[in-house]
């Protein structure tokens, strides 16, 4: 499965220096993904762009919101602020039009969720996701992601982390958590948790 997400509208003109994503996972497979980002500008933008892939089942259910130092941006009618959505056959992409200023900081924040994210089978439960895609055109700083099981007590516990970074996912059998932190992962470096559990937590 995979999933990314990245600006839009800049030519690394900005850094992301906090990147901080929260999956909580349902008991009937999907997930709520909750992201904050922090951007730093060098020059003024039009906005933030999200692409989140489709593949393998993926579907967005439900509504996506976003917010620019905690102010909800609306449904994108024209002008120079908004959420615009755009579907294609395996992606849905999330343009936030914003008048962003050079020199500025901001939070970015973004949820929706995604339907088939776990997947249960006869003896165990799954999670195979890509939680960082690999089309960042900058290094994100300062990372943090939490992925949270409906249940907590595993006994059937295994957790694994694709990537070429130094980063990796800890899993939590007694809380049903994994976490990742990293200093920095390189633009271009996706990350992907795959990992499984009991199968009556789905």
């Amino acid at each position: 499965l995979f999933r990314s997400m990245k600006p839009v509208h800049a030519d690394d003109n900005y850094e992301i220096t906090h990147f901080n994503e929260q999956i909580n996972v349902q008991t009937d497979g999907s997930a709520e993904l909750n992201y904050q980002l922090t951007y730093k500008f060098d020059d003024a933008m039009h906005g933030f762009l999200i692409k989140q892939g489709l593949e393998k089942g993926l579907q967005v259910n439900g509504p996506v919101t976003a917010k620019v130092n905690n102010q909800a941006i609306d449904k994108y009618v024209g002008g120079n602020q908004g959420l615009e959505i755009v579907n294609a056959d395996a992606s849905q992409t999330y343009k936030i039009h914003y008048p962003i200023k050079a020199g500025q900081t901001y939070q970015l924040d973004v949820q929706y969720r995604l339907a088939n994210f776990a997947k249960r089978y006869r003896d165990i439960g799954e999670l195979n996701n890509f939680v960082i895609g690999e089309n960042w055109d900058v290094d994100l700083n300062n990372v943090a992601i939490t992925v949270n099981l409906p249940q907590a007590k595993q006994h059937l516990f295994g957790t694994y982390t694709h990537t070429n970074s130094d980063a990796k996912f800890i899993g939590n059998a007694a809380k049903g958590v994994y976490k990742l932190t990293s200093p920095a992962i390189k633009a271009g470096q996706s990350v992907e948790l795959h990992s499984y559990f009991d199968q009556q937590t789905l």
